[in-house]
């Protein structure tokens, strides 16, 4: 990686993070590094000028249920069965700056954690899987846990390293998680207009969407970019049942699990035991 680390707690900079194969594949990306201060249980996510995301905090566990308080720590199970509806309502009465993780916000994290070595069970970007946590399924990939787990004295699998250091746990596999489309206001149903069962979502188009806002980026350039590398897969049917989105796949999702899992469909007053939600802090 290659760059200058300003010595101010309010700075930025931009470094440019260099990925290989190992062998004739490469690739570059360039972030930025932006120092925020995050409430207790959230942890710092850096911004993404392409998707237009600003820093952020986001919730390092799945929320949990405690007291009627969603909250961010390793103890209890995820607060499940909620429809997008209240689960953004939960996350706003948090106070100002609260909300639901955006897809966009997702995406950044999703980016991010492909860019990382450490995420890869090689320990080079592209070679081997990317870990997809509790998902069902016991492979190199995942693992087949509780329904759901919880705390962090489990396989480690089920976490994942920011570029920053930061470690969110379960953000594939476990429960899938609600997220809005867009950052503030109501919830928002993602604006696609297609239909289709889980299929390949590094090769899937959808129209009303942009490739931008579901695709991994495979920035080795690595061949056979699909579900055996642990991205996950896209389930789209909007056409009769709603534009609700949920990333990340759950305890049964197996191959369809993964950081890049999406699936859009349902109604916002729908709920279901295998879906829960993460909160992000915008200061």
């Amino acid at each position: 990686m290659t760059g200058t680390i300003p010595t101010s707690a309010n700075s930025s900079c931009t470094a440019t993070v260099s990925v290989s194969d190992g062998s004739h594949s490469s690739g570059n990306t360039e972030i930025n590094l932006s120092a925020v201060t995050c409430p207790s249980g959230f942890v710092p996510v850096t911004s993404n000028s392409s998707l237009g995301v600003d820093s952020f905090c986001v919730m390092q566990y799945e929320a949990k249920n405690v007291g009627g308080v969603p909250t961010s720590q390793p103890e209890t199970s995820p607060w499940r069965s909620i429809s997008a509806n209240n689960a953004k309502s939960e996350c706003t009465s948090l106070g100002t700056g609260y909300d639901l993780i955006s897809n966009y916000e997702w995406m950044t994290i999703a980016l991010n954690i492909e860019s990382n070595p450490q995420n890869w069970t090689s320990g080079v970007v592209g070679n081997g899987c990317l870990r997809r946590g509790n998902n069902g399924l016991n492979d190199a990939c995942g693992y087949d846990g509780a329904n759901p787990e919880y705390g962090t004295s489990r396989n480690l699998k089920a976490r994942s390293r920011l570029l920053n250091g930061s470690v969110i746990w379960d953000f594939a596999g476990n429960v899938a998680e609600l997220t809005d489309w867009t950052a503030g206001g109501s919830y928002d149903e993602a604006p696609a207009n297609c239909d289709g069962a889980w299929t390949e979502v590094y090769w899937k188009t959808c129209s009303g969407i942009s490739n931008d806002t579901f695709r991994p980026e495979n920035p080795a350039g690595v061949s056979g970019y699909n579900s055996d590398k642990g991205l996950g897969r896209m389930a789209v049917n909007t056409y009769s049942t709603g534009g609700v989105i949920r990333r990340g796949g759950s305890y049964t999702g197996t191959v369809n699990s993964g950081a890049f899992s999406i699936q859009i469909n349902q109604t916002t007053s729908w709920s279901n035991s295998e879906v829960g939600f993460r909160c992000v802090y915008r200061p």
